[in-house]
């Protein structure tokens, strides 16, 4: 099949084959990958400088593969909101800050109906191994990966295919799939953020808010995990 058959043949696709094509690439793997690690109870989850490696290399090239579908298929940048200013950056502050409260008092109902909550048992404080200059680069890939599809690409194609409600609720349970790997712990923190970051970004139809907030969330996170702080 020569390039301009296979533009052609992309071009044809339907909006619900795009869709499913992108969601195979970007989250079957991560999900996969996720419920191997949740259900290895008896395993430790480690970050090492080599697997955080892969996982940036394996994220720049979905991304790569994913932005040249996506250009065929006639979408824009502008389309999914990538505006940075200082002022979405404020809102990005702003957005973390909303989480944290919202997380904690999650925390709280949930412990005084479920008991204590724990991360998984391999995933544990000493088990991120990896550089802070690696662990830098990733607040900065991971967020913008997971971002710019968990919510820019699923809330803009399910909105054309279902409603802004079905997107919202879609968004939501694919972040909590690929995260699954963390534990009842990481369900109260994962399940406020998919919520408030799909409400913030239907209001405001812009991404960096969202990536700036999940960036200060993996930085910290990490350097805490690597017993940095």
């Amino acid at each position: 099949m020569s390039g301009q058959n296979m533009v052609e043949w992309i071009q044809k696709r339907s909006p619900a084959t795009e869709f499913v094509f992108i969601a195979a690439l970007t989250f079957v793997p991560m999900t996969f990958f996720s419920m191997v690690a949740m259900l290895a109870t008896d395993r430790q989850i480690l970050f090492t400088n080599g697997s955080v490696v892969r996982t940036l290399i394996y994220e720049m090239l979905v991304l790569g593969v994913t932005a040249l579908v996506l250009r065929v298929r006639g979408w824009k940048l502008s389309d999914f909101g990538t505006k940075i200013s200082w002022r979405l950056t404020g809102m990005g502050i702003a957005l973390f800050i909303v989480w944290m409260f919202v997380h904690f008092h999650c925390y709280v109902v949930a412990t005084m109906i479920f008991g204590e909550l724990t991360f998984h048992p391999g995933f544990a404080h000493g088990n991120v191994r990896v550089a802070v200059p690696l662990i830098c680069v990733t607040a900065v890939v991971n967020p913008v990966f997971e971002e710019f599809f968990v919510v820019g690409y699923v809330f803009n194609a399910l909105e054309r295919l279902r409603s802004a409600r079905f997107a919202l609720i879609a968004s939501a349970g694919l972040r909590l799939a690929y995260h699954l790997y963390q534990g009842p712990l990481g369900v109260v923190t994962i399940i406020p953020m998919a919520l408030i970051f799909g409400c913030a970004y239907t209001r405001w139809r812009r991404l960096w808010p969202l990536v700036f907030a999940h960036g200060i969330m993996d930085l910290v996170g990490l350097l805490v995990l690597r017993g940095t702080y």
